[in-house]
């Protein structure tokens, strides 16, 4: 506790100093959960507070987490997705910074079964550790303290610009709070993309369509992602998307199980004229290429960059699609946590929409995220795409 937030979650922070802007983590239980169970056991998340220059630092919240229950005539929906308004609702709630709560869950009840929707701040939890969160929510555990920066443990070899190294050293010591200091808080958050209320949409396909899906891309030697490209590429034009890259996995000895952000992301081009599959594997390697130039590394260090060289400035790369998620295939019994489903979410703040690659029991799971006021994607289109595809 006390550090100072590292690149990479202060970028996270800064997108929330303007509106709130959240990790979801949607969590179908085989159980029923009793909402007061949730409250009084030894879970807990840090939360950010500022120093005396108005650096954000990671502090042990002196608040407590707050939980509602969703009634269930409210949450009942034929199609199981009673979670979706309320994960929506929950990425617009305050939560994570000094003076709120440091979580907010909600219960909904269907039968013998409960749907858990956590919140945390997205500078405390990514994919990879808001699932962690989660679990330890529903056992009423402490999930550890915050995890040491991803940037600094990052093989050396895993960043690509020629002052990387020196950004990530200069990030901790006084010239960079000074800075930080005499630009203000509003000039910091203002290079970074705008505020802008997220929308959810989900499309499944079916059971069967799913394993057909899954056995053409292992046939294929490709990976659900760049399917989705693709398919990104022949419903929509999209030259090229931007793909998340949990960073974690390049550290040696590995990052321990506890809160912490080591998401970052690549931009991989989607070739015009190919095949649609000779396409597709042609995006795994892109993405490959670029993580192994540095590409993934680089982009952790946006605010480092903008604060700390005289003449740069942090420019938006816009991307019409951010594909999210897991990229390879995981059946739940192979999970080993008795969820019948676990997705997370989080906002469409990259100044485009956001595809995320979930799934809910043996079923792929397309969910959307759009801002308020974007048309989204296609999302049955896309579906179709990747079914006549296989």
């Amino acid at each position: 506790m006390d550090r100072l937030l590292s690149p990479n979650e202060a970028k996270f922070w800064l997108m929330d100093w303007g509106a709130p802007m959240n990790t979801v983590i949607v969590t179908r239980t085989a159980g029923r959960v009793d909402p007061a169970a949730l409250t009084g056991g030894d879970f807990a998340v840090p939360v950010v507070t500022l120093d005396r220059h108005q650096r954000p630092r990671w502090a042990a919240s002196d608040a407590a987490g707050t939980v509602e229950e969703v009634a269930a005539t409210d949450a009942a929906e034929a199609d199981g997705a009673g979670w979706l308004g309320v994960a929506e609702r929950l990425l617009d709630r305050r939560i994570g910074t000094e003076g709120h709560p440091p979580w907010h869950a909600a219960v909904l009840q269907h039968g013998d079964a409960s749907t858990v929707v956590l919140a945390v701040n997205h500078a405390v939890a990514d994919y990879r550790t808001g699932q962690w969160l989660a679990d330890h929510l529903l056992a009423g555990t402490h999930p550890g303290e915050i995890a040491p920066a991803c940037e600094e443990v990052l093989p050396s070899k895993l960043y690509g610009g020629e002052d990387s190294l020196d950004l990530v050293e200069e990030w901790w010591l006084a010239r960079a709070g000074a800075r930080w200091e005499a630009i203000g808080l509003d000039r910091l958050a203002s290079v970074l993309p705008a505020a802008n209320r997220s929308r959810l949409d989900v499309v499944r396909l079916s059971a069967d369509d799913t394993a057909a899906l899954q056995a053409r891309i292992e046939d294929e030697g490709a990976s659900l992602n760049g399917a989705v490209a693709i398919a990104l590429r022949d419903l929509l034009g999209a030259g090229r998307v931007a793909h998340a890259v949990d960073m974690s996995r390049f550290v040696r000895p590995p990052l321990p199980q506890a809160p912490g952000v080591a998401v970052s992301h690549v931009f991989a081009e989607n070739p015009a004229d190919e095949d649609f599959w000779e396409a597709a594997r042609g995006v795994r390697g892109a993405i490959f290429e670029r993580i192994q130039a540095g590409e993934a590394g680089d982009a952790l260090l946006i605010l480092p960059l903008a604060l700390l060289r005289e003449g740069s400035a942090f420019v938006s790369e816009p991307s019409a699609v951010t594909i999210s998620g897991f990229p390879t295939y995981r059946r739940p019994e192979d999970a080993g946590d008795g969820h019948p489903m676990q997705i997370v979410l989080s906002s469409a703040r990259g100044g485009g929409d956001v595809v995320m690659l979930t799934y809910d029991g043996a079923r792929l799971q397309l969910i959307g995220c759009r801002p308020e006021d974007g048309a989204g994607v296609d999302l049955q289109g896309l579906a179709d795409r990747l079914v006549a595809a296989a």
